[in-house]
């Protein structure tokens, strides 16, 4: 049965999203990866995105993740871009592919108390012309960051490197 605790104070742990897919894998009893593609790489039409653990050829010492909700999949920043608009649109106008507007909006609410801007899966920020969502990725040797406000302007860098991020970056 499960337990719900109300929230207390955010702490991200790459372990949650690992049994989020294990429990996608269990009720759908398909890879993870195959109902990603089924359900977003697909529709969107996602060139350069696979949810496969893979070992890219270009790089000799990465580190293959078996997390692959948490840190495994491989994506580019064209499709992040399609990812983030699809997202966006969903949350202003409903027209979005993967999610209704309830659940993209679901996504980017902050719970409450917030003493982090952690929503589900994504950094919440107001800006200047309305909310910002956004998403990094720390994984050995690779760093992502996302920023994407709801009207679609945004931004997105991948990195090869081992240098950190911080606030100031």
């Amino acid at each position: 049965r499960p337990v719900i605790f109300k929230y207390r104070k955010f702490s991200y742990a790459g372990g949650g999203y690992q049994i989020i897919q294990q429990v996608i894998t269990d009720v759908t009893k398909k890879p993870f990866w195959s109902v990603m593609k089924t359900h977003i790489i697909d529709p969107l039409k996602l060139a350069d995105t696979t949810a496969r653990i893979i070992k890219p050829a270009i790089y000799k010492d990465i580190h293959v993740y078996q997390e692959t909700a948490a840190a495994g999949v491989w994506s580019s920043i064209s499709d992040l871009l399609i990812i983030s608009h699809d997202l966006a649109k969903s949350y202003q106008t409903n027209t979005g592919i993967i999610l209704k507007k309830k659940y993209a909006r679901q996504i980017m609410t902050l719970p409450q108390p917030a003493d982090y801007p952690y929503a589900l899966g994504c950094i919440i920020e107001n800006g200047p012309n309305g909310k910002i969502f956004g998403h990094d990725g720390n994984n050995y040797r690779f760093r992502s960051r996302l920023k994407m406000s709801v009207n679609g302007t945004g931004s997105i860098s991948l990195f090869h490197t081992d240098v950190q991020f911080n606030d100031s970056v």
